[in-house]
């Protein structure tokens, strides 16, 4: 899952090759695009990380924002 910065949207996103879990640590900021492919969002080219580090209440912030996007629906994903 990723959220856009800008615009506080949340995208349902996959890798092409290594799952994004095992890529990236939980909770970081990364420069990516995220780009529909075969029915899902994936993200395209090189992620880097900007060394910022996220404190417990901005992480719980953003999973609370994920959880709610997932149950209004506001989740971007393609069906």
């Amino acid at each position: 899952m990723f959220k856009h910065i800008e615009t506080g949207c949340y995208y349902q996103t996959l890798a092409l090759t290594t799952p994004l879990d095992e890529m990236l640590d939980e909770f970081i900021v990364v420069n990516t695009a995220i780009v529909p492919f075969k029915g899902s969002f994936v993200c395209d080219g090189l992620i880097t990380s900007n060394n910022v580090a996220l404190g417990k209440g901005l992480m719980k912030e953003v999973r609370e924002g994920y959880h709610q996007a997932k149950k209004d629906g506001s989740l971007r994903r393609i069906t």
